[in-house]
């Protein structure tokens, strides 16, 4: 895996992460908030049942008293009724409130008392019947509400018309008990009614806790799967990376080998010039054209996105208008002309052809071109079934005698003929007419470091 593609990868994997793991805190976020809405419900539904008794309660009292003021006619009995009526008037108000669009909420507050419900329990309830104000359910509540009101209302208007004839009546004329059983039909009807309206408190609070219910068990679940999806993703990306450190060092290690071997071949080379002898300052250029071959070969390496291969192309586009600018004086006017494919070539074999083709040329510019200040040099690189061609050839007067390619009587040729072994190369040499030099060798991918020429 390349470097470019290591970081390619890595973005890829922090951004999926980066989604799911947003994804996960919203899930979580939403379950959150539902669960507190749930809640909330659920409160809500106790505290309207509370709000409810009380009310009913506070009924059933002032019923107590209308009874002992039509069997007594004592208007301290009408006078309890009334204040027990005024705190109905006050729960009923806060009933209205809580179904109105737009309630009142500081006199809600003021209605409950803070020591049976809590400040935070008012706020939820008052929450929910505005979330759920337009629902089939809440509808049906207020209606029955309404109802339920008219009941009492009509209960009401009746007592005051008793307290209102008592002083001018006897209390034992029949008018009164029959009075009585007016208000006890209605005592019985308010009663099946508020059964009825605690009945459907119930229900709507079933239904709205179901519907709670499921979105989170649907959240839930989403964040399990989430949360696999999160696992899953972070082993793949944890095996990534460890496939990458460990890739890391094998190259690492590799890079340490290729040095070794570079050294070695360089120091090879050196001993070669060593040992034939001949001017020093020539032997110094050459070795330092051939290091300077490797060199790009490397620089190519760590500028492509592989480690271990590089465009053949590129890299002889470089290494030949290197060539030239060093051995090609301003009085020789020779042009090189290169056709090349874009192989791709191990580091492997690039290295040796590399030290081939520059050897090639050197010897071609220096020699060939010596009574003739002008020609050309051809070039071609071709990839034809795996198998890389290399064709090299001018229209200068040869190669002398004494520099054969295919012998290792001169350091050029040793070199030359050690890396056209190492790379399991064929090498045809024309030296008729000009340099006519052909190289065929097959393609290799071969990992691992580079084994020395010497």
């Amino acid at each position: 895996m390349d470097e470019d593609q290591l970081k390619e990868n890595r973005f890829y994997l922090s951004r999926k992460l980066i989604v799911v793991v947003g994804i996960f805190i919203v899930a979580a976020s939403g379950l959150t908030v539902l669960t507190n809405f749930s809640i909330n419900i659920i409160a809500a539904a106790g505290n309207y049942s509370t709000l409810l008794s009380q009310w009913n309660r506070l009924h059933y009292q002032s019923a107590m008293y209308v009874e002992r003021l039509a069997r007594t006619g004592n208007p301290e009995h009408f006078k309890s009724y009334q204040e027990i009526q005024t705190q109905k008037d006050s729960l009923q108000r806060t009933v209205d409130e809580l179904f109105s669009a737009d309630p009142d909420v500081a006199g809600i507050f003021q209605t409950f008392d803070n020591e049976q419900i809590k400040p935070n329990e008012i706020s939820g309830l008052i929450t929910v019947f505005d979330y759920f104000h337009s629902s089939d359910q809440v509808s049906e509540l207020n209606r029955q509400w309404k109802t339920l009101k008219e009941v009492e209302n009509r209960q009401h208007a009746l007592v005051k018309e008793w307290y209102r004839n008592l002083p001018n009546k006897d209390i034992k004329e029949n008018r009164i008990p029959k009075k009585m059983e007016n208000y006890n039909a209605l005592h019985e009807q308010w009663t099946q009614r508020s059964k009825t309206l605690m009945a459907s408190v119930g229900d709507a609070s079933g239904v709205i806790k179901q519907f709670g219910l499921w979105i989170s068990v649907i959240l839930g679940i989403l964040l399990v799967l989430i949360g696999i999806v999160f696992t899953v993703r972070a082993n793949k990306s944890i095996g990534r990376w460890e496939e990458a450190l460990h890739e890391k060092d094998v190259l690492l290690a590799e890079i340490h080998h290729r040095v070794k071997n570079n050294m070695a071949v360089i120091s090879g080379m050196l001993e070669l010039e060593s040992m034939n002898g001949g001017n020093a300052d020539r032997a110094l250029r050459e070795s330092r054209d051939r290091i300077k071959s490797m060199s790009m070969i490397h620089e190519k390496l760590y500028q492509s996105k592989s480690f271990s291969d590089i465009n053949l192309a590129d890299y002889l586009d470089e290494l030949t208008d290197y060539i030239c600018s060093t051995y090609i004086g301003h009085q020789n006017e020779i042009t090189v002309e290169t056709n090349f494919d874009p192989v791709q070539l191990n580091i492997n074999q690039a290295v040796p052809v590399g030290l081939i083709i520059n050897e090639i040329m050197a010897n071609a510019i220096e020699h060939g071109f010596k009574k003739k200040s002008t020609g050309t040099i051809t070039i071609a690189v071709h990839e034809i079934e795996d198998k890389v061609q290399i064709q090299i050839s001018d229209d200068g007067d040869g190669l002398p005698e004494d520099v054969d390619f295919t012998s290792s009587d001169s350091t050029g040729s040793a070199i030359v003929g050690a890396l056209i072994q190492q790379i399991n190369g064929d090498l045809t040499v024309e030296n008729d007419g000009g340099l006519k030099v052909k190289i065929i060798f097959q393609k290799s991918d071969a990992s691992g470091s580079s084994n020395a020429l010497f």
